[in-house]
This record gives C-alpha cells, sequence and structure tokens, in this order.
C-alpha cells in the first residue's frame, strides 16, 4: 500500500540536484519547493502563486504579485504586482503592472505600467508613467597600490572604462542622475543634460517662450507663442485660441567644442493655433554656453505647411527662412 509512496519519495530525493536546484515552485515566502527539497540555489523557472522568490534568477520568474531576487537576475522577471531585483543587479526584462526595481548595475528593460527604479547604472530601457534612474555620481575610489600617470594610453583608457552606458527613458516623468540618457516625455531632469526656459524669437516675427528639456545631446522642446498671452490686441493675420501649447518637437545638440554646439530641431508647429494651418518648423542653430546658468543661441528655421488653406496670412508662406535668436537660462546648471 505504501510502496508507491516510498517510491515517489525516493524519486525526488534523487532529483534534488536536478530539478529543485533549477524549477521553484512557490505558493509564498518558505511554501516553496526549494525549501521543502533542498538548499536554496539559483534557479531557472520560478513559478509562485502569490510570491516567488529565489536568491538568484537565471531564467524566469513568473507571479502574481512579486517576483525577488536576492542576487543577480538573468532573464525575464513578469509579474502583475512587482519585481525586486537586489544586489548584484538585473540582466534581461522586468515586465510588471505596477513597479519594477533594481538596486545593482542593469542591462535590459524595465517595462510598467506606473514606476521603474534603477538605483544603479542602466545600459537599456526604462518605460512607464515614473521612470527614476539614480546610479551614484561619484566615480569608484582606486586601489591603494593601483599607480597613477603610467601614460596617455592608460589615461584615456580608464576615461573610456568610467564612461556611463547609454539608457534610454521613456515616460510621463523621466528623472536620471546617469549622464548618458536619453529621455522622451513631458517632464525630464537628467543630470549634466537640459532643463532650460528661453525667450526667443519666434517663427518671422512672432516671439516665444519655450522650453527644452532632457539629455545633453538629445532633448525634447515645447513652445508657447507670446501671443497666446495677449488677451486684449488683435493681431492682423493671427487667430488666438485658449490652446497655447501647440508647438512640440525634438532637438539634437552636436557638440563643437566645451562651450559651443550645434543645435538640429524638428518642431510640429501651427503658427495661427488652427489644425488646418499646422506644418513644421525646421531649426538649424548655433549655441554657446556663456556660463553654468545661461546660454546664447541664434540661427535659421524654416517652416513648411502641411496644407493649402488659411495661409493667405502667415507670413512662413511669403519668406520660407527666417532668422531667430534666444537667451536661455539653465535652471540645472549647478547638477553637474
Amino acid at each position: 500500500m505504501y510502496k508507491p509512496l516510498i517510491i515517489l519519495a525516493s524519486l525526488l530525493l534523487s532529483a534534488k540536484t536536478s530539478f529543485a536546484a533549477n524549477v521553484n515552485i512557490s505558493i509564498f515566502g518558505p511554501l516553496e519547493t526549494d525549501l521543502l527539497i533542498g538548499e536554496p540555489e539559483a534557479t531557472n523557472l520560478c513559478i509562485g502563486a502569490i510570491h516567488c522568490g529565489s536568491p538568484a534568477v537565471s531564467g524566469l520568474s513568473l507571479s502574481l504579485f512579486a517576483n525577488t531576487s536576492q542576487g543577480p537576475m538573468k532573464g525575464a522577471s513578469i509579474t502583475f504586482g512587482a519585481n525586486v531585483a537586489r544586489s548584484e543587479g538585473m540582466k534581461g526584462l522586468q515586465l510588471a503592472y505596477l513597479s519594477n526595481i533594481s538596486t545593482g548595475k542593469a542591462q535590459g528593460a524595465q517595462l510598467s505600467l506606473l514606476t521603474n527604479i534603477q538605483t544603479e547604472e542602466l545600459a537599456g530601457l526604462q518605460f512607464g508613467l515614473i521612470n527614476v534612474l539614480t546610479p551614484s555620481a561619484e566615480p569608484e575610489a582606486k586601489e591603494e597600490g593601483e599607480e597613477e600617470g603610467e601614460g596617455e594610453n592608460e589615461d584615456e583608457q580608464s576615461d573610456q572604462d568610467v564612461s556611463s552606458p547609454l539608457a534610454v527613458q521613456y515616460g510621463l516623468i523621466n528623472i536620471s542622475n546617469q549622464e548618458n540618457t536619453v529621455t522622451l516625455g513631458l517632464l525630464n531632469i537628467v543630470r549634466g543634460g537640459r532643463f532650460d526656459i528661453a525667450l526667443e524669437t519666434g517663427v518671422f516675427g512672432y516671439n516665444r517662450i519655450a522650453l527644452t528639456q532632457g539629455g545633453r545631446y538629445f532633448y525634447s522642446i515645447l513652445l508657447i507663442e507670446a501671443e497666446a498671452f495677449n488677451t486684449s490686441k488683435k493681431r492682423k493675420n493671427f487667430h488666438r485660441s485658449k490652446e497655447a501649447l501647440r508647438d512640440y518637437g525634438l532637438g539634437l545638440a552636436i557638440p563643437l567644442n566645451e562651450r559651443s554646439s550645434l543645435r538640429a530641431e524638428f518642431i510640429r508647429h501651427s503658427p495661427t493655433f488652427y489644425d488646418i494651418d499646422k506644418g513644421e518648423l525646421i531649426r538649424l542653430l548655433y549655441e554657446r554656453t556663456a556660463s553654468d546658468y545661461i546660454r546664447l543661441y541664434a540661427g535659421l528655421e524654416q517652416f513648411t505647411h502641411y496644407g493649402r488653406e488659411h495661409t493667405d496670412g502667415i507670413p512662413s508662406q511669403k519668406f520660407p527662412v527666417a532668422f531667430t535668436a534666444g537667451i536661455g537660462i539653465r535652471l540645472l546648471g549647478g547638477w553637474k
């Protein structure tokens, strides 16, 4: 009568090294096969009804509410709740409905509906409503016995070694302490990047307020026409609307030297605030950083209209290229 049970028990014990070390079936906490069958080890497959936790993962973690890894996580963690990779970080994918958290260096992607938090360097993507990337800004200290100044080639190699990897953040709010970060969102705050408010001559004589925000090289642009604040005067050939914020686009800054750069910008623009008058604004600007808190720029811009109606009074149809200039205040000038 007990013979089948004895056979099953012996099979489980003999499979300890081949099964338990690779697969972990968990309900919550101590109710998991890693602890019932053998010592906890790295798992290739972790399936949890409520929570799936492993000292290390090299494969797939799948649960309803939470996945946690105390050591390195290599592979994919998928849950409706939160994924947490501690200690040695993550290499692969964290996919969650609520939040992804990694406290070690990471390579891969964090995808969630709400928040992604990475506390060390990230080489990869954060996609969520709020993305936070906060690696330490301090360079790693040298060993006591390490010699310095052994040649220019070694110095150059050292500079390359400490350069940060490329990270991309896509969300409503993006915050990064990693300089080499590309951000796409409504609010983008990047260490060493752009967060400027500028006053400039607008398209063909119109004045504007410009907000540029993002990384050092790639940034987003929001423009507000000064005429949008004019509720008492009526300018000829200009149609006012309560919808003031209609100009937005992307920019690329190419460094020329430590203080100068060349900016290329592409902006979706509507000079009369009517969708039927919308077009694209292409700008090529020379920029000079006057101080930690001031930027000066000037250049040319061209407006191309998409349609053919309501264009008689738009100056861009008569003068397709115009000069523009501006002065910007660097709100994050002290954050380097």
